[in-house]
Order: C-alpha cells, then sequence, then structure tokens
C-alpha cells in the first residue's frame, strides 16, 4: 500500500452543519406558503377569518374548546400546523 493510501473504512463525511439550517428554512417557507393559501381559498371560498382556521386546527388536540378561545387558541393553532 502506498504511503499516502488511506483505507475505504477510515474515510467519513463530515456532517455538514449548514444542511439543518437549510431545511428548517425550506420548511418555513413551505409551512408559510401552505397556510397562507389555506387562508386565501377558504376566504374565497366563504370568506371564512383566518383566526377560525387556526382555531380549527388547534381543535385537533384540545377539542371544541378551541373555538371559544381567543388568539391564545389561533396561535396553538400555528404553532400546530407548522409541527405537522
Amino acid at each position: 500500500m502506498h504511503k499516502d493510501a488511506v483505507p475505504v473504512v477510515a474515510r467519513r463525511e463530515r456532517y455538514n452543519s449548514g444542511a439543518f439550517s437549510t431545511i428548517a428554512l425550506i420548511v418555513m417557507i413551505a409551512g408559510t406558503a401552505d397556510i397562507l393559501l389555506a387562508f386565501l381559498q377558504h376566504y374565497l371560498l366563504s370568506g371564512t377569518n383566518p383566526l377560525v382556521i387556526l382555531k380549527f386546527i388547534a381543535s385537533g388536540l384540545l377539542g371544541k374548546a378551541a373555538f371559544t378561545g381567543g388568539n391564545t387558541m389561533a396561535a396553538w393553532g400555528l404553532l400546530f400546523h407548522f409541527l405537522i
């Protein structure tokens, strides 16, 4: 074996720390576009307030109480949207 040769087993790919931030950015862009298009579609079809849509998302975990809650429930819905 040549003195500068490195065995295949010893070579490792280094973790690209920029990959995580790139994926996170893509997820945020896709999630934002998704929710904005949902707001637009429901508004054009039925005049639905965006807060109602977010409360509907929150109701998946919090039940019917999400519809009687205020902006806090809408914020939970937005959080759940991005977690999903």
